[in-house]
């Protein structure tokens, strides 16, 4: 079996490169990039397998080469601030779902409170529906004495 012409790796990072510049990656743009090496359609189906994923970072293999210790302990410092951010922002985005729940959740008692008291009322008027039945019944029968004028 053949083995494509880059790594996974390779292809992120072109990708990365290409976007840094302002250019939305293509098929061609990235092949381009690449070096024309292999088949397009190979490089493209790997990036858009990536980008499902959510583009992560550029593995840390490529990074931490050659790194100094500051710029080690900023990156650190950058990411730990992105994941920050990126928690405040979903606990941001979530807030007004969490708040629309709970009103719904109130209207539901609420209808269903009220549901339960038409069928309590329901229940009470069939009751007098039936005396009253009973009452003509009887009033039909002539079991009650009757004015005769």
């Amino acid at each position: 079996m053949q083995t494509p012409a880059y790594t996974r790796d390779e292809v992120l990072a072109a990708a990365m490169t290409l976007m840094a510049r302002g250019e939305t990656p293509d098929r061609l743009n990235l092949w381009n990039a690449l070096g024309r090496r292999g088949l397009a359609l190979t490089a493209w189906r790997t990036y858009l397998a990536a980008r499902e994923e959510g583009l992560p970072d550029l593995p840390r293999q490529i990074i931490e080469e050659g790194i100094s210790p500051e710029v080690a302990k900023a990156t650190q410092a950058h990411s730990d601030t992105l994941r920050t951010l990126a928690e405040a922002i979903s606990a941001e985005a979530a807030r007004p779902l969490e708040l629309r729940v709970q009103a719904l959740e109130k209207m539901l008692v609420e209808r269903t409170a009220s549901v339960n008291d038409l069928e309590a009322l329901v229940d009470a008027m069939e009751e007098q529906m039936a005396d009253l039945e009973g009452q003509l019944s009887q009033i039909k029968r002539g079991n009650t004495p009757r004015l005769i004028i």
